[in-house]
């Protein structure tokens, strides 16, 4: 009995030795935590934005609202310092969400699919039977009332929307442009300034604030010449170039970096558009030239067929509409905020 009993231990050794090496531990959670790093750093930029939004309508406020001071607050300055440091939050969070790896296993990540066809999470509940509505045949009513109209024989009324546009457009009046205010620097002699333009345009309504005097001018030749009466005067002012002056604005993406401004400038006037001014794009932070261009047109009535034109100089092209950064400007000159050079005197 003892020899029979000695290949089975043999066999029971050898296999207990085949055994020794252990298969390796794959940590599936581990697999999806790009995933989830991803999904947490898109929380944290929206986050970050909005409170980039908040800060810039905070600043608008206390710049537009003649009881604060503006930029002489100092709590308009902290604000400015929030925005450039959620700015430079949020760049650092597109750094780090453009560093994480795709997902390896798309099928079943929890984070991919939440709500789409591969989430197994959710569980499929069929239909009750007794819930379930039945196909119910529709029957014909045999019985049908005619009815008679009392008001046939009376005229139509032309109650077209034609008609009804022409007589909305005639009671309403067209609205009236908004004349910008000029923004006269104060002085020590800002009586006889005033005093000045009271005698030559009789404006009086002006108001104060921030250092400025804005002053009102009622139409916009009185605007144009109160402009040449303080450079003539020798008067420091600026202006808010209003909205209907301002350029048209588009970018044209496709077009090689080293491409020649002045020829997509020729190239646009020669279709029928009034191109002005035409500009290669840069990288914000590398400084870097895009293969993008920014060009200003003159509002023409025909100027949005330039979303139309599909080859510049026989290379094809992409024309988007241009959206400026939400930025408060600083002017170069006098370092403050909300002022240009180019609208100073």
């Amino acid at each position: 009995m003892g020899e029979d009993l000695q290949p089975s231990k043999r066999i029971c050794a050898e296999m207990e030795a085949m055994q020794t090496e252990t298969p390796p531990v794959i940590n599936l959670p581990n697999l999806h935590e790009p995933c989830m790093n991803r999904h947490r750093t898109l929380s944290e930029i929206k986050i970050q934005q909005r409170y980039h939004e908040s800060y810039l309508n905070i600043t608008k406020e206390m710049s537009r609202n003649k009881f604060y001071p503006g930029p002489q607050d100092p709590r308009y300055a902290a604000l400015i310092t929030s925005i450039q440091e959620t700015e430079k939050e949020i760049l650092r969070l597109q750094d780090e969400l453009d560093s994480f790896s795709p997902c390896m296993d798309i099928d079943s990540c929890m984070f991919e699919n939440v709500g789409g066809a591969g989430n197994t999470q959710v569980e499929f509940k069929s239909p009750n039977r007794k819930t379930t509505s039945k196909n119910t045949k529709v029957t014909e009513d045999i019985n049908v009332i005619k009815l008679t109209n009392k008001f046939e024989g009376i005229e139509e009324i032309n109650d077209s929307p034609e008609s009804s546009s022409d007589t909305n457009e005639q009671n309403k009046e067209s609205p009236k442009p908004r004349i910008p205010p000029i923004m006269l620097k104060h002085h020590d002699n800002y009586v006889k300034m005033l005093d000045a333009i009271y005698e030559k345009f009789n404006i009086e309504d002006n108001i104060f604030g921030n250092r400025f005097i804005k002053v009102y001018p009622k139409t916009a030749e009185m605007h144009q010449e109160l402009q040449e009466f303080c450079k003539l005067n020798g008067y420091e002012f600026y202006i808010i170039k209003p909205k209907e002056q301002r350029p048209f604005r588009v970018v044209i993406k496709g077009l090689p970096e080293e491409h020649n401004t002045d020829r997509i400038i020729n190239y646009i006037n020669d279709i029928g558009l009034k191109a002005t001014k035409a500009v290669r794009l840069t990288q914000q932070r590398s400084r870097k030239p895009l293969p993008m261009f920014l060009v200003e047109l003159e509002k023409t009535p025909d100027v949005t067929d330039i979303f139309k034109i599909e080859r510049v100089n026989r290379i094809k092209v992409t024309v988007e509409d241009f959206k400026p950064r939400h930025q408060i400007q600083q002017c170069f000159a006098c370092n403050r905020f909300g002022l240009q050079l180019r609208l100073q005197t």
